[in-house]
C-alpha cells in the first residue's frame, strides 16, 4: 500500500509516572483508522527537562528515518499527547524548529507554567489541583518558578511559540484538573501568530484519557484534514456482511443485524433516521423496525426498553449496547451500538465518521447497559 501518515503518541503522568498503555485505546483507534502509530514510553527519572522533550523529538526522528521499514510517509507525521504528554508534544511541535511535524493534538495539557497556579486558584479547583499546579512543573523543570522563571518560560508552549507552527487541536474539559484557561491561552497565542488551531471543550471534570471514548473521532478527522489523508476503505463486503461473518440463525436478529450492516459507510447525521444517513439511535430504530419490532427513538429511551442482558458474555446478535457518550450519563446514556456477534458491533458515532464496525473491547470500560429488544417490558 502507499506510505501512510504516522502519529507519535506520548502518555501523561505528571512527567514522573505512567506508561504507554494509557494511550492504548487511542493508539488502536488510530491504527484501525489507517495510521501508523508509534505509542512511546520515555525516561521518567530526573533530570526531566529537556530530556523528556528530547526523547519525543527522537521518536519523531525515528519515524522519519525508518519510514521505509514501517510504511510511513515521512512528510506526514503528527504528535498526540495527553496531560503531561500534551505539554511535551506541544513543546516539540509549536516551539523551536517544530521537530518537523505536520500536526499536533493535545488533550488536557499545561501550556503556561507561570500562570498555572493562579489559574488553578481562580477556577475554584480542589486542593489536589492547586498542589499539582505548583508541584508538577517543579518536578518537570527541577526548580520552583521563583528560582528559575526563565526556564518556566522556555518550557511553556504558550510563552515560547515560534512562527510557522503546524496546525494544532487542543482538547480540555471545562472543570477538570488542568484549568480550561491553559487551553484558551495557548489557542489565543497561536491565533495571534496566524496559526491554525481547533479547540474542543467537554463539559464536566474528565481529564485526558478519561474522555478517550469521546475524543478519538474528532482528532482523527482533524488529522485527516491536516495531513491530507483519506483513510482506506473498510474490509470488503459480501452481501452487506464483513468477510467471514456468519449471520445469526434467528430470523429477527438476522433482519436487524443485516439492516445495520447494510448501512456501513453511510454518514452520521444527528437526528437522522435514514435512509441516507443516521444517528446512533436512529440506526437502531430502523434496524429493529426491519425485524418487525418497534423500539423508542432515543438512546435514553432505548436503554430502558426490552429485556436487560447481564453482561457482554451473555450478548446475542442484535442486542443494544449503551455507553454515556459525550452528552449522557450512566443512568441516561447518550450513545448506543448494536452487537453483531464475534465481539463486534455496528456504530454510528459522530459527525465526519461513517457508520462502521468496531470491537466491543473498545467500548468495554464504558458500557453501562445492554438491552434485548422485543423480549420484555421496559424496566
Amino acid at each position: 500500500t502507499p506510505p501512510r501518515p504516522a502519529i507519535v503518541m506520548v502518555h501523561g503522568g505528571g512527567f514522573y509516572f505512567g506508561n504507554r498503555s494509557e494511550l492504548a485505546d487511542a493508539a488502536k483507534a488510530a491504527a484501525e483508522h489507517g495510521y501508523v502509530v508509534l505509542n512511546i514510553d520515555y525516561d521518567l527519572e530526573a533530570p526531566r527537562w529537556t530530556r523528556e522533550l528530547d526523547q519525543v523529538r527522537a521518536a519523531v526522528n525515528f519515524a522519519r528515518t525508518t519510514a521505509g521499514t514501517y510504511g510511513i510517509d515521512p512528510a506526514r507525521i503528527a504528535l498526540l499527547g495527553d496531560s503531561a504528554g500534551a505539554t511535551l508534544v506541544t513543546e516539540a511541535a509549536l516551539t523551536g524548529d517544530h521537530t518537523a511535524v505536520q500536526a499536533v493534538v493535545a488533550w488536557s495539557g499545561a501550556y503556561d507554567f507561570l500562570s498555572l497556579p493562579a489559574q488553578a486558584g481562580a477556577s475554584g479547583g480542589d486542593t489536589y489541583q492547586k498542589l499539582a499546579s505548583v508541584a508538577d512543573p517543579a518536578i518537570y523543570l527541577g526548580c520552583p518558578a521563583m528560582v528559575c522563571p526563565q526556564v518556566y518560560r522556555q518550557a511553556s508552549p504558550a510563552l515560547a511559540l515560534t512562527p510557522g507552527a503546524p496546525p494544532a487541536m487542543l482538547v480540555n474539559s471545562d472543570a477538570e484538573l488542568v484549568p480550561l484557561a491553559q487551553m484558551t491561552e495557548l489557542a489565543g497565542a497561536l491565533q495571534a501568530q496566524g496559526g491554525a488551531v481547533s479547540t474542543t471543550v467537554f463539559g464536566g471534570a474528565r481529564h485526558a484519557t478519561a474522555y478517550t471514548a469521546d475524543a478519538n473521532a474528532p482528532p482523527l478527522a482533524f488529522l485527516d484534514a491536516s495531513l491530507h489523508f483519506t483513510p482506506p476503505p473498510p474490509p470488503a463486503m459480501v452481501a452487506g456482511l464483513p468477510v467471514g461473518y456468519v449471520a445469526p440463525s434467528n430470523p429477527q436478529q438476522a433482519a436487524a443485524v443485516g439492516f445495520a450492516l447494510a448501512q456501513l459507510g453511510k454518514p452520521y447525521v444527528y437526528g437522522a433516521t435514514g435512509p441516507d444517513s443516521f444517528d446512533c439511535s436512529g440506526l437502531m430504530l430502523r434496524a429493529w423496525q426491519a425485524a418487525g419490532i418497534t423500539i423508542p427513538r432515543t438512546s435514553q429511551a432505548q436503554s430502558r426498553a426490552g429485556a436487560p442482558v447481564a453482561g457482554t458474555a451473555d450478548m446475542q446478535p442484535g442486542d443494544l449496547i449503551f455507553i454515556p457518550g459525550s452528552d449522557g450519563t450512566p443512568s441516561d446514556p447518550g450513545h448506543v451500538g448494536m452487537y453483531i456477534g464475534n465481539g463486534q458491533l455496528v456504530d454510528a458515532s459522530t459527525e465526519g465518521v461513517p457508520i462502521q464496525v468496531e470491537t466491543v473491547a473498545r467500548w468495554q470500560s464504558q458500557i453501562v447497559g445492554i438491552r434485548r429488544p422485543g423480549t420484555g417490558s421496559s424496566a
